[in-house]
């Protein structure tokens, strides 16, 4: 059996505690030597101290021990960017900064910013520069519908059906739970341009309304109403009417 006391003292005989260098004066230049010297502290399986010397097989373990994150990104200068193109980046929480580009960056000549659930869109917004179109979709999750509101009833129901068609609802500042009649719309239902309202007239203010077209509706009435006319009233086949301010000023009958 060896002897640690002996094997101890001999190594020390070949160790020297310190080393001279150089003598200048009279006086010698000497560094200590701390090779091999344990004396400062204590080899421990679990180091407790500040100065303990921890062994080999407590550093493995504490190394083993570091989760490994696996690299996933590549940086460029600020920009982040997956290493694997075409990558998909999901989280629970939130994305916050000054600005959000999407950016056709693979050459698709299309890029989506889709409001989704359950990985089914709701509304999306398309950059689609194959076609040179700008879109803005909407489906029946979100009821087939936009509605334009105060941030400050965005967490209230408006109360619009599932539409038939894409529709964009226009809603005053007034809380929908108070009264949820104060709105307007506009849709195409596959033959009409449609503009409709829960309450009120449509009114087209100062402006002045000039059409080659057809303007049809169940009567016509000036704005004093002292003159119109209404569809049950006969031989009425040409007429012309003038729009100021929101209202029929002038109505003349041709025939």
């Amino acid at each position: 059996m060896v002897n640690k006391q002996k094997t101890a003292r001999a190594m020390r005989q070949f160790i020297p505690k310190k080393a001279k260098l150089a003598t200048m004066g009279g006086m010698d230049l000497e560094i200590p030597n701390h090779s091999g010297d344990n004396s400062a502290g204590t080899i421990l399986k679990t180091p407790v101290n500040d100065i303990d010397i921890p062994n080999k097989a407590y550093v493995d373990d504490a190394i083993a021990g570091i989760p490994v994150v696996p690299d996933y990104w590549d940086r460029t200068g600020t920009t982040l960017s997956p290493k694997t193109p075409g990558d998909d980046i999901e989280t629970a929480g939130d994305i916050t900064g000054e600005r959000l580009f999407v950016d056709d960056v693979y050459g698709n000549q299309d890029t989506d910013l889709r409001i989704q659930e359950g990985g089914s869109s709701g509304i999306m917004v398309r950059g689609d520069f194959w076609r040179d179109q700008g879109i803005l979709a909407v489906r029946n999750r979100v009821g087939n519908q936009i509605v334009f509101t105060s941030v400050f009833n965005v967490n209230n129901d408006h109360d619009h059906a599932n539409q038939a068609n894409p529709t964009m609802f226009f809603h005053s500042e007034t809380d929908p739970n108070t009264n949820n009649t104060q709105w307007g719309s506009i849709t195409h239902d596959g033959t009409d341009f449609l503009f409709n309202a829960g309450t009120g007239v449509f009114n087209l203010s100062a402006l002045d309304v000039t059409t080659t077209g057809t303007i049809k509706a169940a009567n016509y009435q000036s704005g004093d109403g002292s003159a119109g006319i209404t569809q049950s009233e006969t031989g009425v086949t040409d007429f012309d009417i003038v729009i100021k301010d929101g209202l029929i000023t002038s109505f003349t009958k041709n025939n």
